[in-house]
């Protein structure tokens, strides 16, 4: 049962996505023996840059001896540390070595940092808090920060028996003290031995539990302190003192009801306290303030501590036996107290675990034979009020795995897969021929596909199938090529850089050597064959839709238009200048397959005709306009301009000029619109503003007329220049002899003679009729 359990935390570490039936491709391998001939080693993990970094492990032991470090043509890169240094730590953010005399730190991807000189003797133990390095030694603690750079350093004035917590500067101190240091190296609070023992359970050292504000729990085995960040006791219970119970001892293994071993999520601690009937749950809160909840019942008697889980601040779960054999679930709820239950099971049901806020129990299958190995045909589904939430029945049920919200269960000939939240069934699989009953395990990644790994016997014959969450269908992922020895054994799903590592040991019976392989996945995973695009796909004529797919390596594109490829479009983006239907073309060389894209619809609208006309011809006088018109269409709106600059609502098809400069018209359609070029309009003089000619008088007459009159001008103005125009500034042919003026066909209104003479002019009035 070890080696499956062994086995199966390994598989744990596995994630991924991969479709299709295509044989992953070996893409290197590595054989040889390293550092004595019973020395395996074991995947550690896989950098974003596809570096895979190996464990060197000492024989049976499992101490670390070093690492590997493989590029993703499987060279082995220059590490020499690795090999030398046996004490690597490996934080969230860097990893770090310290020797004698140097400190060398790392990034993710095990890349030198920083190396410097030291001056800590002896160091004992270091961690990797939020914002750097603690380093202590037996009265020394230094802080560095990540780029390898002395913060502070901290003598104490008694010998450090080690952290008391990774997660905070807080250390334990010879006679039982703790001590607790700012960011700065400063002493925040020294902890002294107070209480009813100041010792944790079985009379060493206390546990201590991180709080969401950077405080911390002290919790021993009869009393309990809180200090929050700054180092400050906020809250002291002695269950001494308080008299919670005649007999104030937690069990000797400790009783902290934590998912967390190191630091807790919510504002309060639980704690279990055990009785001859039953057990105490304590909630105490960041202030001591304590709550208490008794779980009773008569078949508890002598009850071992029970597993817990706690659902949020106020609601925990649980299971225990008793020494009879009686098993029981049950629910403790600090906020609501009449609602805590214990319910004891049957003696044919077995706990399986908590999901979520569901008990998932199993219902023993009755023994046709008291021979007849356990075996199950029920899983019952608990809620949180002691009800059936649901029950999944089959005719056999054996080997159950919980992962997460789904639990995998073997039927004998048949694998399903089930929802925990209702029972629902996801799939139902028949079992590989000859596959052992017993080595069958199931890894799930965070989209929900399933990987199924087993074998024929133990690390014979392994295989490793591909359950599709969208299709639900089964493919081979991987299948070893030799038997093995699974105990040194480690599997590595690589979605980021699409490859499957794996070490093996034990190939056909030789112990002594280990095999490192890496395989290329890429054809499993399915291709992006969406395309993406920057802007909206319905622009107009001069502006581009910028198209583009996802890069992946190894990839070839082209892009196409309607059905055709265009030439030179060989990228993943591609900006389109047409309208039409626009897809492309992904080819992998690997996989030797090609795939289309979607097929997004271009539309680029054209931009409507922009002009102007008038019927005006050379210089207009005020107070007369100009009028011009712009191009008529359905649908065209328009926007006038001077000088370019908008004219304040001229937005009608036509428009009278008062005032001299360049006017343009901007038409629009569908949202499209285009500038007419600018039409250049002079107006030269305003209207009524005339030269003095002295005693000497323009005469006009008969004023009105049928369109001949008479005009009698000064001496000076014999040779004047003679324009008749209208209110708009057309102008009209005259004749003009002996004083005589004659027009044609006019129309009955008012016009304008203007008399030019060098630089003097004058306008008059006449009205046809």
């Amino acid at each position: 049962m070890k080696k499956i359990t062994f086995l199966f935390a390994i598989l744990l570490a596995m994630c991924g996505t991969a479709f299709g039936q295509t044989t992953p491709k070996l893409l290197w391998e590595r054989q040889d023996l390293y550092l004595e001939n019973d020395v395996p080693y074991t995947l550690l993990d896989v950098t974003a840059s596809g570096k895979t970094i190996v464990t060197v492990l000492s024989g049976f032991t499992g101490q670390t001896m070093g690492y590997r470090i493989f590029d993703k043509d499987g060279n082995e890169l220059n590490f020499p540390y690795g090999k030398v240094f046996s004490k690597l730590k490996r934080g969230n953010k860097v990893s770090w070595i310290a020797t004698q005399d140097s400190l060398f730190i790392f990034d993710k991807e095990l890349s030198l940092i920083k190396a410097s000189k030291h001056f800590m003797t002896n160091i004992l133990a270091s961690n990797e808090v939020v914002d750097g390095l603690i380093f202590h030694t037996e009265k020394t603690i230094y802080k560095y920060n990540f780029a390898g750079i002395l913060l502070w350093q901290y003598n104490a004035s008694q010998k450090i028996e080690g952290f008391a917590n990774s997660k905070l500067a807080l250390f334990r101190l010879e006679g039982g003290e703790y001590l607790y240091l700012d960011s700065f190296g400063k002493e925040k609070v020294k902890v002294p031995t107070m209480g009813a023992s100041g010792a944790g359970f079985g009379g060493g050292a206390l546990s201590v539990i991180k709080s969401p504000d950077a405080g911390f729990w002290l919790i021993g085995s009869k009393e309990v302190y809180r200090y929050d960040s700054t180092g400050l006791r906020t809250g002291y219970v002695d269950f001494v003192k308080e008299k919670i119970d005649s007999n104030p001892y937690f069990s000797q293994k400790g009783s902290i009801i934590s998912n967390n071993n190191e630091e807790v999520n919510t504002s309060s601690i639980v704690l279990v306290h055990q009785k001859q009937d039953g057990f105490y749950l304590i909630k105490i809160d960041q202030s001591g303030q304590y709550q208490t909840l008794s779980i009773k019942d008569s078949n508890l008697f002598g009850a071992s501590e029970p597993s817990a889980y706690r659902v949020d601040d106020d609601r925990v779960m649980f299971q225990i036996n008793a020494n009879s054999g009686a098993k029981f679930i049950g629910f403790g709820n600090f906020k609501a107290a009449n609602t805590s239950w214990v319910k004891q099971l049957t003696s044919t049901d077995y706990f399986s675990g908590f999901s979520g806020n569901v008990f998932s129990v199993l219902k023993e299958k009755p023994k046709v034979s008291p021979t007849d190995n356990l075996a199950f045909n029920e899983v019952i589904g608990y809620d949180l009020d002691g009800t059936t939430k649901w029950s999944f029945k089959d005719e056999t049920i054996a080997y159950p795995q919980i992962i997460a919200d789904f639990m995998y269960i073997n039927h004998g000939s048949f694998y399903s897969k089930i929802r925990l939240s209702n029972a629902s069934l996801v799939w139902k699989k028949t079992k590989p021929a000859n596959s052992h009953n017993a080595y069958h395990f199931f890894v799930n990644d965070k989209e929900s596909n399933d990987y199924w790994i087993y074998s024929k016997d133990y690390g014979v014959e392994t295989k490793i199938d591909f359950i599709s969450k969208s299709t639900l269908e089964t493919t081979r992922f991987f299948e070893y090529p030799k038997n093995y020895y699974p105990l040194r054994s480690n599997y590595f799903i690589d979605v980021q850089n699409k490859t499957f590592t794996t070490i093996t040991s034990g190939e056909d019976g030789t112990f002594a050597t280990h095999r490192l392989r890496k395989y290329a996945t890429k054809c499993y995973y399915p291709t992006n064959t969406s395309i993406e695009v920057t802007g909206a796909t319905e622009v107009c004529s001069g502006t581009q839709v910028q198209l583009s797919i996802a890069q992946q390596e190894g990839s070839s594109y082209q892009w196409q238009m309607d059905g055709q490829d265009l030439t030179n479009a060989n990228s993943n983006s591609f900006k389109a200048a047409l309208s039409g239907a626009y897809s492309v073309i992904i080819r992998d060389q690997l996989c030797q397959s090609s795939t289309v894209s979607n097929s997004v619809k271009v539309n680029i609208k054209p931009l409507p005709e922009a002009s102007i006309t008038t019927d005006i011809k050379g210089t207009v006088y005020e107070p007369f306009k100009v009028r011009m018109n712009a191009n008529t269409g359905t649908g065209l709106t328009y926007q006038w301009l001077r000088n370019d600059s908008l004219i304040a609502n001229a937005t009608n098809v036509i428009y009278d000029a008062q005032v001299s400069g360049d006017y343009r018209v901007k038409v629009t359609k569908e949202g499209c619109s285009q500038l007419s070029t600018p039409l250049k309009i002079s107006i030269a003089i305003p209207l009524g503003t005339e030269t003095d000619f002295g005693s000497e008088q323009v005469k006009i007459y008969p004023n009105p007329n049928q369109g001949d009159f008479t005009l009698i001008l000064p001496n000076n103005f014999k040779n004047a220049e003679l324009l008749l125009f209208d209110s708009i500034g057309r102008s009209y042919p005259i004749s003009f002899s002996d004083n005589q003026i004659h027009t044609e066909m006019l129309s009955r209104g008012m016009y304008f003679l203007k008399i030019t003479q060098g630089n003097r002019n004058v306008t008059r009035k006449v009205i046809i009729e």
